[in-house]
């Protein structure tokens, strides 16, 4: 890797972890303005990755959290009456209820899963693990996620 593409890949990283940053501000204040616990869901995705330190090669374009069953409907119902948040109608996506809604100038897809592994980094939203970011890649398989499987594969090891 020659000086120019060092410092790409340097800036890069810093844009991913403000991106990072950003996004656990948002999703803290999205949550607890609709009244959903820390407890009951986590950052997910590239966003997760991207706490890991793993550089995605990539910028991400919406932040990924999923939450346990039912938290979908409280949160459409609560996002239904927010003049300030604009969503789109709940939809399947696999094995997941998937719920899109805007704030802080991104989206956010919200996904129900069963099942939530997290680690707390230290921030103020627990993110997925390894393994859990692994298996939805497992599951989705699409180009990206193919590529992610790769990255995350040595985190799960160790």
């Amino acid at each position: 890797m020659n000086l120019k593409q060092q410092q790409d890949a340097a800036k890069r990283r810093y844009e991913q972890y403000r991106f990072y940053l950003d996004a656990d501000k948002i999703v803290y204040q999205l949550m607890d303005m609709l009244g959903i616990p820390t407890a009951a869901y986590a950052i997910a995705g590239s966003t997760a990755m991207i706490a890991y330190g793993l550089d995605l090669n990539r910028m991400p374009h919406d932040i990924d959290i999923v939450v346990y069953p039912g938290y979908n409907n409280v949160i459409n119902e609560a996002i239904f009456n927010n003049p300030f948040i604009s969503r789109s109608d709940a939809k399947v996506n696999m094995s997941y209820s998937r719920l899109t809604v805007q704030a802080g100038g991104i989206n956010i897809d919200i996904l129900e899963s069963e099942t939530i592994d997290t680690i707390h980094t230290g921030r103020r939203c627990k993110v997925v693990s390894p393994k859990h970011l692994y298996d939805v890649k497992m599951k989705w398989q699409r180009e990206k996620d193919i590529q992610d499987i790769a990255l995350i594969e040595p985190l799960i090891n160790e």
